[in-house]
């Protein structure tokens, strides 16, 4: 944003207030806070970069109790299992407080049992419901047919 802005010669200051006062609304890195949760939602768009990209910076975030929740990536062809496969190890050797994966592919592959699985957001939403997750730094991060924003509001 940034260069684009001074490509057009827009002075620093006004690139600098305007970066700031940018509020995403559309499912892009949204920055939500609940009664119970802080969430970073990013439900819009999903590849394994965008993913590992995701988790790389969330775990940047000196944050107490974090969790990831992880929607399927769709629109990657022959590669679908092998990439989804690849965030899995991408993941399994790191520390969260939950990891919870969702969708058609995810929910069909092995992983360890610490890794909870849903077929679909209505399951998780169930889930959620009985067993409600408080006082956590939360990672949503999935295609946009997963709408996993709808689990917003059980965070």
């Amino acid at each position: 944003a940034a260069a684009i802005g001074h490509y057009f010669s827009i002075s620093d200051p006004l690139i600098i207030d305007a970066i700031e006062k940018y509020n995403p609304t559309n499912n892009r890195s949204q920055l939500l806070k609940t009664p119970f949760n802080q969430l970073f939602l990013d439900a819009y768009n999903a590849n394994p970069t965008s993913v590992k990209a995701a988790i790389n910076n969330f775990e940047r975030l000196t944050l107490p109790n974090k969790c990831l929740v992880l929607g399927d990536m769709f629109e990657l062809g022959d590669l679908a299992v092998q990439d989804h496969y690849e965030i899995i190890r991408y993941i399994d050797k790191r520390d969260y407080n939950k990891i919870i994966l969702v969708g058609d592919i995810f929910s069909g592959l092995e992983v360890n049992a610490e890794i909870l699985q849903f077929k679909n957001v209505d399951l998780l939403q169930k889930w959620l419901n009985k067993n409600p997750i408080k006082e956590s730094n939360i990672l949503i991060k999935g295609s946009r047919g997963n709408q996993l924003e709808r689990i917003v509001e059980y965070l």
